[in-house]
């Protein structure tokens, strides 16, 4: 019996003890960590500047805080980005910004610290980045010399490119191929008219399709299919290319677009170019029915004056429109995929674009 007890006593003790132990626990409260900015749902924003200036700028917003800061000049202890902030594409742990007119690309991290520069050179002359893409585990970019080239993102180098048009622009990737538009900018009057396809396998040059002169945006959807905006002034043409026959059908006059993340609907901006402040006019484009829409993709009547780019978050289909005088700090409205307004903050001069974490 007194065994018995004895061991009834243990037991309930050990369990005691147990619960105790338990209940201890449990009764530390969990301190939450707190994230770092770059781990914060948002974007960043990247500012041309002025031409010749050295104040290219890159900043991050916070979406839930609603709070822009500028982030490159901080991480790299007052360093400048640089000499108009083209571009930049963010891929894997890395990000890559394209300075066209210092002619390097600054590869970053996530927290806007330097990893490296790349410098490329063609017959001893420093070329000028424009535009990124990226595809099975290379980035590519156009380079304004005329070259298209392929970046090793182990390395961080260079290390294949080929000849395409002249003055290269945007580059987009379809159906395994690479479309690059030839612009001519710098051959006024006399631009080109061709986007270059490539094999991103052996980086050569399969074709050129004639499109309108002064081909500068490039994008692609769900179909397959590319669109293409030309900008020559003043007849800036949106313009489609099968991705199967490269076929190419005029749409309607653009000046910008930009894609749902479904990749079917296609957002077009009208707002020509002018010393005075011009409201930006806005449509849609069915991509799968391939029917234009001159409905706004803006519903709440907001109005956007000295437009300057044009992005879409495709976490959540927000929309970025960036806006710019070309002589002081310009301003970023963030509409919700309803096109309604959520927030307007002032960014940098020249706003190149919005750029998403895809975290």
């Amino acid at each position: 019996m007194k065994a018995r007890f004895f061991l009834l006593k243990t037991v309930l003790f050990a369990a005691f003890a147990t619960a105790f132990i338990s209940c201890s626990d449990n009764d530390e409260p969990e301190v939450p960590v707190e994230k770092e900015w770059w781990q914060k749902e948002g974007a960043y924003i990247l500012n041309q500047g002025k031409f010749t200036s050295n104040n290219a700028e890159l900043g991050y917003y916070i979406s839930e805080e609603k709070k822009y800061q500028e982030v490159f000049e901080t991480a790299n202890e007052g360093l400048k980005l640089g000499d108009t902030g083209q571009d930049m594409v963010i891929y894997g742990s890395k990000i890559y910004v394209a300075v066209y007119n210092s002619g390097i690309i600054r590869v970053l991290d996530r927290a806007g610290k330097q990893i490296q520069t790349i410098e490329s050179k063609k017959n001893g002359t420093l070329q000028n980045p424009r535009y990124f893409t990226t595809y099975q585990g290379k980035v590519y970019v156009t380079y304004y010399d005329g070259y298209l080239a392929q970046i090793d993102t182990t390395s961080l180098q260079v290390v294949k490119d080929v000849k395409v048009g002249n003055n290269p622009e945007y580059v987009t990737i379809t159906n395994g191929k690479l479309y690059v538009a030839n612009s001519g900018g710098m051959n006024y009057p006399n631009y080109d008219k061709t986007v270059s396809v490539v094999d991103p396998a052996t980086m050569s040059k399969t074709k050129d399709i004639e499109v309108a002169p002064d081909p500068v945006q490039l994008l692609s959807d769900k179909e397959g299919d590319v669109y293409l905006i030309s900008w020559t002034y003043p007849n800036y043409t949106l313009q489609r290319i099968d991705g199967a026959t490269d076929q190419v059908t005029t749409i309607t006059t653009a000046h910008f677009m930009a894609i749902n993340p479904a990749g079917d609907k296609i957002y077009g901006v009208v707002s020509p170019y002018s010393a005075n402040p011009i409201t930006a006019e806005f449509f849609t484009y069915d991509a799968v029915e391939e029917k234009l829409s001159q409905t706004s993709f803006v519903t709440d009547g907001t109005i956007v004056k000295s437009f300057c780019s044009l992005n879409v978050d495709p976490s959540n289909g927000d929309i970025y429109i960036g806006t710019s005088n070309s002589v002081e700090s310009g301003d970023m409205y963030v509409f919700t995929s309803a096109g309604v307004l959520k927030d307007k903050f002032q960014v940098g001069l020249n706003v190149a674009g919005a750029f998403f974490p895809k975290n």
